[in-house]
């Protein structure tokens, strides 16, 4: 009775794969994508931007649904405008999260946002979510509800399911919760 979701780069992806996943009730895919082509390929490799294109498309011809998460960088926020209106499309919701300069992110440390800029990205989203309702924006990372109290918006921002909404398992079997 659980929803499953899986969290993928989408690179291997094929039109079985995501039968596969319906088979097995996924509901939902989470594809990383960084930014439009050029930024998204710079971070994942040569090709990696179509691969996540041709992988939205198959998992929702399957029936299975379709989230972009996107890490906003320097060069993901300038993008911005574009990749909101390709998930308007090619994905069933976008989600946006904070570079953290840790792990495999401790190499992109140049493309952190400066506050300033996390909050221009904040107000490209927000505008883009009120214009286009039907469009699903979840909003989890934790300063959006700062964003709305600064902005003085009264809207409910989410926050992370992990530990009381979600458990995450890894390849290997690894549970988190």
């Amino acid at each position: 009775g659980l929803q499953t979701r899986m969290l993928s780069n989408g690179v291997l992806i094929d039109r079985q794969a995501a039968a596969d996943l319906k088979a097995h009730t996924c509901a939902i895919v989470q594809l990383s994508l960084e930014g439009m082509a050029e930024t998204h390929d710079s971070i994942r490799g040569p090709g990696a931007f179509e691969k996540v294109l041709n992988a939205a498309r198959l998992l929702r011809e399957a029936g299975v649904g379709v989230t972009f998460a996107v890490t906003l960088t320097k060069g993901g926020a300038a993008d911005l405008p574009r990749l909101l209106d390709l998930a308007s499309w090619a994905a069933d919701r976008i989600g946006f999260h904070r570079l953290v300069p840790c792990g495999t992110g401790k190499g992109l440390a140049a493309e952190m946002l400066s506050p300033a800029e996390l909050r221009a990205a904040f107000e490209v989203i927000q505008r883009f979510k009120q214009e286009h309702p039907k469009q699903e924006i979840p909003l989890r990372d934790p300063l959006w509800k700062a964003y709305f109290t600064c902005a003085q918006i009264s809207r409910h921002a989410d926050g992370c399911s992990a530990g009381y909404g979600g458990i995450f398992v890894e390849a290997d079997g690894t549970v988190y919760s």
